[in-house]
């Protein structure tokens, strides 16, 4: 996913600004196909500005690492979250650009991301507002399910002997 958030320039509807600048995320599953499109956005910025007689710059930082779950501890820790909230209420994702600095850890150790939904009861979670939109509205009785079910895994994890350093 290519997304440009802002773009900054000039001060008037009829005046060529100095500078233009557009800043955004790139976000993929795997580094590989982020390098390449990286290596697009550059080339594209750069041949866009030489065909206008100007110049283009891009610089890219690698806020975040792709977070992804370890199968395995996924498999493990799945009941503990069924027993929180019901067999029914555990399901499978289909792979989101989600940024997180939970990756960080999760690429040092076996980790585990999982969403509490917090659609209000009654609204279609298809329609619903996403979390980084003007219009998103939490159901705040997802904070109670989300202490619990953290809490039940770490102490699950935990109680294991074979997690006991």
């Amino acid at each position: 996913m290519v997304t440009v958030g802002a773009v900054h320039g000039g001060n008037r509807y009829n005046i060529i600004p100095e500078s233009v600048e557009m800043i955004g995320t790139v976000r993929t599953f795997d580094v590989p196909v982020r390098d390449a499109i990286w290596a697009d956005v550059k080339r594209i910025a750069e041949h866009t500005a030489t065909a206008a007689g100007a110049t283009a710059e891009t610089e890219f930082w690698q806020r975040t690492l792709v977070t992804a779950n370890d199968p395995a501890l996924v498999r493990r820790m799945r009941p503990s979250l069924e027993a929180v909230v019901g067999k029914e209420n555990v399901v499978d994702m289909e792979l989101t650009t989600i940024a997180e600095d939970f990756a960080e850890f999760s690429n040092v150790v076996p980790g585990m991301y999982f969403f509490v939904g917090t659609t209000p009861v009654g609204q279609d979670p298809a329609t619903a507002a996403m979390n980084h939109s003007p219009l998103y509205f939490v159901d705040e009785s997802a904070i109670g399910i989300g202490v619990r079910a953290m809490s039940r895994v770490a102490m699950e994890y935990l109680g294991d002997p074979a997690n006991i350093p």
